[in-house]
């Protein structure tokens, strides 16, 4: 027999360190002295027809290998006569023999790292024969079998460490025969079957450690048929299970340990499941998963209740027509949320709580906004209402909450036309504008959050027209409301800012093109000159005077926008 081939390499390259030829985990030549695990002292060499080798562990200098080869090539050969393996603390692993052709014979045995034997095994022309013994480690018998040319045959035993029967059972031509036991470390059985021609056939039992009974199935032809039942306790049942050659049919049934009804199944002759229904405790369903199968698909229709039997969550799916429908309801049955598609898109009502408490309710077609449309918040009655077409906003809407009233007006194509409007909740028109198809088109006026005005005036054609009151971007906190003429577009003429008591603040003046042209002023509230500025251009361009108590502080000059110095 070839167990040693891996050896072959001895005789075809060495690398010889301290007239030892090195060998590496697989046996082969090592090149890397600190990769070798084992070493030969010497090349083997032809003694009477064979060549023996004896081979060593480099940490210890302990044996690892002695006996014969019957041929110079290890590759290509086999051990013959007497052989011998130890373990890496010296003592004897495995001791039998070999005839001419390499093939085992007679009595092999095997033995544990503390000396004490592990099996014996019986060989017959290469082959297992006879009866095969294996021991635990405490010497007591682990395995009886019985071998006839390498097939297991007659009477086969297992034991405990302890000497308890461990299995028992008897091997045919064709496998398994007769009654197959198994049997706890305490003597107890733990299974019986009856096994014809290798395959369970009849009933099947397990018990506990303890003497109940665990399962019981049933067999034909080594395959499961007819009712299973599984066990918590003593009779008290955990599964009851129905099968048919192997599949699942019929009513499947969980209990918990007090014997009440957790789960209940239902397959079809095919082994499919076509039912699964969840109880809580107390006895009524919690869930409910109903399936039918068609040539190309299935149908499903899953279901969720409360402790009152009122349905919560219900989710149906069609894969043939690629159809879905998620829904969710409150206590009363009201509907929270909806998710219809098809084709992965959205169509139908969707309905989404969001958690704010506020609920949106869409209309799609082909998966694109289309038809009404509107957003509630129970916790401060806000709401947003309006009309959707092919994803595009259309006719009016209004999103009111407890602060304001903001209502949009949008054609067919989705541009914003007519009025627009945002109302304070006390009537002050905080915004109002006039559109043409997405442009500016009519008067205009618009407050800040304080409720001062920031700018009034009109639009044409998306440009500011004609006299405008625009308030003062760089003053926060004070009103500073510039009074003057746009013309398409640009400020036009000289412009004039006021105070909140009517004060003037400050003076500006626009050529024809919306530039800045010539001394620009900015005064203080009482009157008093604050700044002084020239402009060309729209650009600085001349003296730049800070004034302070009217006379002035400090003076700068610019040319062409860009600063010259004092």
């Amino acid at each position: 027999m070839r167990a040693l081939l891996l050896l072959s390499a001895l005789f075809l390259s060495c690398n010889a360190l301290a007239d030892r030829i090195l060998l590496d985990e697989q046996w082969q030549p090592s090149e890397v002295p600190s990769e070798a695990i084992y070493y030969q002292k010497q090349l083997a060499t032809e003694q009477e027809g064979v060549w023996p080798v004896a081979l060593f562990y480099v940490e210890t200098d302990k044996p690892v290998f002695k006996g014969t080869v019957n041929g110079p090539n290890l590759a290509e050969s086999a051990i013959v006569g007497d052989f011998e393996f130890y373990h890496p603390n010296g003592q004897l692993s495995r001791k039998g023999r070999s005839d001419a052709q390499g093939r085992y014979l007679g009595t092999h045995l095997y033995y544990w790292e503390d000396g004490t034997r592990s099996g014996e095994y019986q060989y017959l022309n290469g082959r297992l024969h006879g009866e095969q013994k294996r021991y635990h480690t405490n010497g007591q018998l682990r395995d009886l079998q019985h071998y006839a040319n390498g097939v297991e045959s007659g009477l086969a035993q297992s034991y405990f460490d302890n000497g308890q029967l461990q299995t028992r059972v008897t091997y045919g031509v064709n496998g398994m025969e007769g009654l197959y036991e198994s049997f706890h470390s305490n003597g107890q059985p733990e299974q019986t079957v009856n096994m014809v021609a290798g395959k369970r056939e009849g009933e099947r039992l397990y018990w506990t450690k303890e003497g109940w009974l665990f399962t019981k199935e049933f067999y034909l032809k080594g395959k499961l048929h007819g009712e299973v039942l599984v066990y918590h306790a003593a009779d008290v049942p955990r599964e009851i299970k129905h099968y048919q050659h192997d599949k699942q049919v019929g009513i499947q049934q969980r209990f918990d340990q007090q014997g009440r009804l957790t789960q209940q199944q239902k397959y079809d002759t095919h082994g499919r499941e076509i039912q699964d229904m969840t109880y809580a405790s107390a006895g009524h369903v919690t869930s409910q998963l109903d399936t039918q199968y068609l040539a190309k698909g299935h149908i499903t229709n899953e279901q969720r209740f409360d402790e009152s039997g009122k349905l919560t969550y219900q989710y149906q799916r069609d894969t043939v027509k690629d159809w879905s429908l998620r829904q969710r309801f409150d206590a009363t049955g009201s509907l929270l949320e909806r998710e219809e598609r098809v084709k992965g898109s959205y169509e139908g009502g969707y309905v989404d709580a969001g958690w704010n408490g506020s609920v949106r309710r869409v209309n799609y077609r082909k998966g694109k906004m289309h038809g009404a449309y509107r957003e509630d918040n129970a916790e401060n009655g806000s709401f947003v209402t309006g009309q959707y077409q092919s994803d595009l906003k259309v006719g009016k809407w209004v999103s009111q909450n407890p602060d304001s009233t903001r209502i949009e007006q949008f054609n067919s194509q989705g541009q914003l036309n007519g009025e627009q409007s945002d109302i304070a909740a006390d009537g002050t028109v905080m915004y109002r504008a006039f559109y043409k198809n997405d442009k500016l088109h009519g008067a205009f006026v618009q407050r800040g959050f304080d409720k001062q005005l920031q700018a009034q005036g009109q639009y044409v054609n998306g440009q500011r027209e004609g006299k405008w009151l625009v308030q003062d971007e760089s003053s926060y906190s004070e009103v500073k409301l510039w009074h003057g003429q746009y013309q398409a577009g640009h400020e036009v003429g000289p412009w004039r800012a006021m105070s909140a008591n009517g004060h003037l603040l400050g003076t500006m003046l626009y050529d024809n093109k919306g530039l800045l042209q010539g001394k620009s002023y900015s005064f203080n509230e009482d009157g008093s000159l604050l700044r002084s500025e020239e402009y060309v251009d729209n650009q600085l361009h001349g003296k730049l005077v800070y004034y302070f108590n009217g006379e002035a502080s400090s003076e700068y000059h610019y040319q062409n926008g860009v600063d010259v110095g004092q």
